[in-house]
């Protein structure tokens, strides 16, 4: 059946590119960059836009993550990342890591961080992002908020891992790449498209 098979080839583009994401951030934080101490801000909305499409598929159930009964559905419908952002914090292993979070820390997060990461390219006024060594993954001391993007990465792998175990019973084990999708997914027709 040609849909099941596309469905599936997105299902696995999504796999990639949440898999890209989380490695190129890894190397924007393990670069040294003169005058920083990484690529902060790369690394910043890379995790974020993870947490978007991780908590894509999830919904929340008495304070819980829980998986969307049609995964399929969360491909072709945007939603609301808002909403995303608060079933991903509320995945167990990413409680875990994080720690248990607000609804108002969770609307911090994506207002105040999230979004003018991602839009306009900033962070509100007394807020630096870096690796502290926290365990947290946001200290506030006076005016001053610290996001630790090392505990955020963690979350992130926390939180793509359980969701691989929720939608692919194959997981662990290597996949069988769809034929027809490239290995570094949809980018790579468009640029040949473009080019």
């Amino acid at each position: 059946m040609v849909m099941g098979k596309i469905e599936r080839q997105y299902r696995r583009l999504n796999h990639e590119s949440i898999q890209h994401y989380i490695k190129v951030a890894e190397i924007s934080l393990d670069t040294k960059v003169k005058g920083v101490q990484c690529y902060g801000m790369p690394a910043l909305v890379l995790l974020l836009c993870s947490v978007d499409a991780i908590g894509s598929y999830y919904g929340s159930k008495n304070g819980k993550a829980v998986l969307k009964k049609d995964i399929d559905k969360v491909m072709s419908s945007p939603g609301a990342s808002k909403d995303h952002f608060s079933s991903f914090f509320k995945i167990e292993e990413v409680v875990c890591v994080v720690g248990s979070l607000s609804d108002g820390d969770i609307s911090v997060l994506y207002e105040q961080y999230r979004c003018k990461a991602a839009h306009n390219a900033s962070l509100g006024k007394n807020t630096f992002i870096g690796i502290y060594g926290n365990s947290t993954l946001i200290s506030t001391v006076g005016p001053q908020t610290k996001i630790d993007l090392q505990v955020l990465l963690q979350a992130v792998k926390e939180g793509f891992d359980r969701l691989c175990r929720d939608v692919n019973p194959k997981h662990g084990k290597e996949m069988e790449h769809p034929a027809g999708v490239p290995e570094t997914g949809l980018t790579e027709t468009v640029v040949t498209v473009i080019v």
